[in-house]
């Protein structure tokens, strides 16, 4: 109930950000938080109010994690309930700035549908030219990637993109849920990765997961493998 109390203000606070920058009226909203109401009470699979209006074609993913990031910023206790407890940026960084062996970081964020980890591995992948070799970053990512969790996701790709480490495979097996917001920071990440010279793939999308990108339109917009092997061999041929 507290969790579901909590995500309820969230959306609240999303809808008037929503309606006051133009991207969606104010029916709209209730209608979304009045859906949200009676999946609560009827004990079915509450959706946040951004996924309810991507799905009715009232906004975009990209859009969506605009505004979740607008209302990010104005709810302090979210951020800080959303910062890693295992890791930091800059313990990322680190990872970004050691090309010569493989290692690793990790993050945990506590999110409205439960916990979300995440893990970094590094890898080599050699290329078909000469002896050149792609340093490939691989982010595990497992339990519900949500409003309060995707800061965590944001600011471990963002640091490897802006560190260089643009060269990104996403593994999915262990991932449970993704709301708009996560889908919003894979779309975002992967333009930035593309535009500094880098590449964003996915791997081990489960069926569950894959469903709702399609329904939103988003694997098409990205490359997508069944193994993490098979989504690192793919940077063989850059």
């Amino acid at each position: 109930m507290q969790a579901y109390d909590s995500a309820r203000r969230e959306d609240v606070l999303f809808g008037r950000i929503a309606v006051k920058n133009g991207l969606a009226t104010q029916e709209q909203v209730e209608q979304g938080l009045a859906e949200q109401e009676r999946a609560h009470r009827e004990g079915a699979a509450i959706l946040r109010l951004g996924e309810i209006l991507v799905q009715r074609g009232l906004m975009t993913p990209s859009q969506s994690h605009a505004v979740s990031r607008a209302s990010e910023r104005l709810t302090p206790s979210a951020t800080a309930a959303s910062l890693p407890a295992t890791a930091s940026s800059e313990s990322v960084q680190e990872t970004a700035r050691r090309p010569d062996r493989r290692s690793s970081a990790s993050g945990l964020a506590a999110g409205a549908g439960g916990r979300f980890l995440v893990e970094v591995v590094q890898e080599r992948v050699g290329t078909n030219v000469s002896e050149a070799e792609w340093v490939v970053h691989v982010i595990r990512v497992a339990g519900s990637l949500d409003l309060q969790s995707f800061p965590v996701l944001e600011r471990t790709l963002n640091d490897l993109i802006e560190g260089g480490q643009g060269h990104l495979v996403i593994s999915m097996a262990q991932l449970q849920y993704i709301s708009s917001s996560g889908l919003g920071v894979l779309i975002a990440s992967n333009k930035r990765a593309r535009d500094l010279g880098g590449d964003l793939r996915l791997a081990c999308v489960p069926d569950r997961i894959r469903a709702v990108m399609d329904v939103l339109g988003y694997t098409e917009r990205v490359k997508h493998f069944d193994t993490e092997k098979a989504a690192l061999m793919s940077f063989k041929y850059l």
